[in-house]
């Protein structure tokens, strides 16, 4: 069975590519740790640490909301939002540096962390498609995060990487670089701010620059797969699929237990694939490929990018079609607003024989995505081979085929068609 394209493929990464690190705290760009994976409000009490380990996080929560009560201090307040988030209470969280903001506006961990939350609600409203809701955040955030910061905006460097994120979100890149660059000036080696730099420079589509930025970044922060990942997927959008393939291989050796350098890996690697006219190292870059993206669902299983990506390959091949199922229901379930999902789920199904499920899932995301040649590709062969509509399916195949910036679709589709 022929290759769909790897522009079917989920990213690791979208909208930007790089997620910055702030001492303990990270802050992303796009692509960014939940906060379960980073220390929760810019890094825990020691104390509230222990409590939580040795007794529970109920009992973390319990320590710091007598503090709070007794001492009605911003900092005690800022302590029960730590104990909050790491029990995973994220709205208590937000009350309690509510709280700590009332008692004092210009508490610094407090302000920090709020902008922060700010900017990760404004993401989920975002995901949902809330445009009014998340630009109401996002304005928040930079009214937060410029709270600390002077009228030439000068201030502490996490929040000018804060007020750069959610500046550039708002689709003011110039406005966002003007901060940066005084950002820059104070910490000239602060890694976050190169990389906001290139996430911004990206923004405005200046490729070259973003590219210097992102390995200013890495040379001041080697051990930080952040920014590694930022570079691998600048150099995929570049067309250098190749370089990132390289830069994904040492990448996958250096931070073997990163889901995310795993899947970027695979990204660079299936796009490196397609570039070669040799059917041998096709197979090889997709075989590379797979085990990226298997290593990714070893490390987080059924996280669903490296779920749909393993389908659709499988899919591709038509091997392992019950497990591709699975991997792309699971997919799916997670995201049913995803259209590389639904495609996949789809394509699995065709190449199941199941046509009458696969056309139904198919015609649904054509309606979303009507000029996606691989996606016409997949409802083509559908309708084409089942026998549903020949003419229809044929048409959808020629459209497909006529794609010249989809070579791989196109190849696909020119395939099926000489099969009729």
């Amino acid at each position: 069975m022929q290759n769909s394209y790897t522009g079917r493929l989920a990213r690791s990464l979208t909208a930007a590519f790089a997620v910055v690190a702030l001492g303990s705290l990270l802050l992303a760009v796009c692509g960014c740790p939940k906060p379960a994976e980073r220390e929760p409000l810019g890094g825990t009490a020691e104390d509230l640490r222990l409590t939580a380990q040795q007794q529970g996080p109920e009992a973390a929560i319990a320590q710091a909301t007598a503090e709070a009560e007794r001492d009605q201090t911003a900092d005690a307040y800022e302590r029960l939002a730590q104990a909050y988030a790491m029990a995973g209470k994220g709205p208590e969280a937000a009350e309690a540096l509510k709280k700590a903001l009332e008692i004092q506006a210009d508490h610094p961990k407090s302000v920090l962390a709020m902008s922060i939350i700010l900017l990760e609600q404004a993401d989920s409203l975002a995901a949902e498609e809330k445009t009014a809701e998340a630009e109401a955040k996002l304005k928040e955030a930079q009214e937060m995060s410029e709270r600390l910061l002077d009228d030439g905006l000068k201030g502490p460097e996490e929040l000018q990487v804060v007020r750069a994120r959610a500046v550039r979100a708002r689709g003011q890149a110039e406005e966002a670089m003007k901060g940066i660059e005084v950002g820059l000036q104070q910490y000239p080696n602060s890694a976050p701010l190169h990389c906001a730099k290139a996430d911004t420079l990206l923004q405005m589509d200046k490729i070259k620059e973003a590219e210097a930025s992102y390995r200013e970044a890495m040379r001041l922060a080697p051990k930080d797969a952040h920014y590694v990942r930022g570079t691998i997927l600048l150099l995929l959008r570049d067309e250098r699929p190749e370089e990132a393939a390289a830069l994904a291989n040492e990448a996958r050796e250096q931070f073997p237990g990163d889901p995310k350098i795993q899947l970027a890996a695979g990204d660079a690697l299936v796009a490196a694939a397609y570039r070669s006219t040799d059917p041998t190292r096709i197979e090889a870059g997709i075989d590379s490929a797979l085990a990226a993206y298997e290593e990714a669902l070893i490390l987080v299983p059924d996280l669903p990018p490296a779920a749909n990506n393993v389908a659709l390959l499988l899919a591709d091949r038509g091997q392992q079609l019950e497990r591709a199922e699975r991997l792309a229901t699971n997919a799916v379930a997670r995201d049913k607003k995803n259209n590389l999902y639904a495609d996949t789920l789809g394509w699995v199904w065709v190449q199941q024989g199941e046509y009458e499920k696969g056309i139904k899932i198919l015609r649904e995301v054509i309606k979303r995505a009507p000029k996606n040649s691989a996606v016409k590709y997949h409802l083509g062969t559908a309708l084409a081979k089942s026998g549903t509509s020949v003419a229809e399916g044929k048409k959808l195949l020629n459209e497909a085929a006529a794609d010249t910036q989809r070579p791989e679709v196109s190849t696909a589709a020119k395939a099926v068609l000489a099969e009729l």
